[in-house]
Order: C-alpha cells, then structure tokens, then sequence
C-alpha cells in the first residue's frame, strides 16, 4: 500500500561504493517497514495521507521508530546517524541528535 508512496529509497541507494552517509529521514513502523522522505514531519503527513491515523493516540505515535537510512540502504537510529553524519562531515553545526535540518547537504534529502 506504501510503495508507491516510499520507492525512492531504492534508487537512492543503487551503485553507491563510497562510505556511508546519511540519506533520507526514516520512520520504521512496529512491524519493521521503513518509510523516507526528506523530513520525518513530511513522512507522518504522507503515513496520514495513505491512511494511518497518527493524529489520536500516543501509544500509536510511540510505535513508530525516527531514524534515517544511510547511502547503503541501512536503517539507523538518531544516535547512530549522527555518528555517521559528524564522520561523513555532513552536519552544519553539530548539537545534540541528529535532524534532517542539521544535515549539509540538503539536496540528498530532497531529490
């Protein structure tokens, strides 16, 4: 039901040889499936879109993981990703977990 919505994510990935990095913002749900986009708001905005209801109940909102996949297709949490993003060198100004705002280049984010 939600790929159509979330195929981007594979054709980020193809052919890339060079060292991990961060790529897209991720929401990985209960069940293990992993939904992209260029920021987690503009993820729950397409989730609701297709029919998930967010909106209500916390216990819902808490089921949901915030990560990022990297340039090898991996899903990460936060504090795995701002490891990966300080190391790559694609953080703006570095503070605390990492954001999809902090990242310097916003146009892998965005494509």
């Amino acid at each position: 039901m939600f790929d159509e919505l979330f195929d981007r994510t594979d054709r980020v990935f193809e052919g890339s040889t060079e060292s991990e990095t961060i790529a897209l913002a991720a929401i990985r749900d209960i069940d293990g499936n992993v939904y992209t986009g260029s920021a987690h708001a503009t993820i729950i905005n397409k989730m609701e879109d297709a029919g998930w209801d967010l909106s209500g109940s916390i216990d819902e909102f808490n089921e949901l993981e915030f990560g990022f996949v990297t340039s090898t297709g991996r899903f990460v949490d936060r504090p795995e990703a701002t490891v990966i993003a300080q190391k790559a060198k694609q953080v703006k100004q570095p503070r605390g977990l990492l954001t999809h705002d902090q990242l310097e280049s916003m146009d892998q984010l965005t494509k």
